[in-house]
């Protein structure tokens, strides 16, 4: 398979599900930035799933699937999934979503508060999938649910902007990965967390603005380091990873950005 005539990048919706040998074979041939998959993942709870989402998903064959891609083709992958659901709390958007998206890897991720649209069931009936408030104008935000307060859900907007910056910023995504592989029974969802709620002071500030990133990110290291007994030979193999930097975001919708 080669690019096609405009040089372009295709961009396809796929349910990684219905990928078969046959499609792996097939884009095995494929030079690298042709094809980018996209693909909706939001929970690994089945119930969740089933219930809020009335989705029946596959987590094993969903995992099998990226797995392939990423090994035997050069597709990207990319993953959009949308948080601050009723029922969901902080607690199960780090385990069920923020882990599980983790561990299948992608290219780049894509992160979206949810949204109350009118004529959707949560527009409708609210109370009945525990919503407390939302914005009946545009954009239509969630406000509070039963799990979730007003403050938990700004919070978790800024901090959840945070993990996807960090995920997508390569340098970043790779040694931060390097460092948490080498602690014992993780969750790689909640060490994620623990650095957005650093680096964005808890979720209260304009983090983009902070002009320290890079240096603040590895002071944050050296302490995990420390309370983890990493050694030191990894310690300075992850701070060589982002040393260089400029801290441009892989595929960003919102431009580059560098950090001094």
């Amino acid at each position: 398979m080669s690019c096609n005539s405009l040089n372009k990048k295709c961009l396809f919706d796929i349910n990684p599900e219905l990928i078969t040998e046959k499609h792996i074979k097939l884009l095995s041939n494929a030079k690298k930035g042709v094809f980018c998959f996209h693909c909706a993942v939001h929970s690994k709870d089945l119930l969740f799933n089933r219930n809020v989402l009335n989705r029946n998903i596959n987590n094993v064959k969903c995992k099998d699937a990226m797995d392939r891609l990423d090994k035997h083709t050069n597709v990207e992958t990319s993953i959009c999934f949308t948080y601050n659901f009723p029922s969901q709390t902080i607690d199960s958007i780090i385990e069920d979503t923020i882990d599980y998206i983790l561990l299948l890897s992608p290219s780049q991720l894509f992160a979206l508060p949810l949204l109350i649209f009118p004529g959707t069931e949560f527009y409708k009936k609210p109370s009945k999938y525990g919503i407390i408030d939302f914005d009946r104008q545009p954009p239509y935000g969630i406000i509070e649910t039963k799990t979730l307060s007003k403050d938990e859900i700004l919070r978790m907007i800024v901090i959840m902007e945070a993990i996807v910056y960090i995920y997508n910023v390569i340098e970043l995504r790779t040694s931060f990965n390097l460092l948490i592989s080498n602690i014992k029974n993780h969750s790689p969802g909640r060490m994620y967390y623990k650095l957005a709620r650093h680096l964005t002071d808890g979720g209260k500030t304009c983090w983009e603005k902070f002009a320290n990133l890079k240096y603040d990110y590895v002071r944050y290291i050296k302490i995990m380091s420390s309370d983890y007994n990493i050694p030191i030979t990894v310690f300075n193999e992850c701070v060589a990873k982002v040393a260089k930097s400029s801290f441009e975001r892989y595929g960003d919708r919102y431009g580059s950005a560098t950090f001094q």
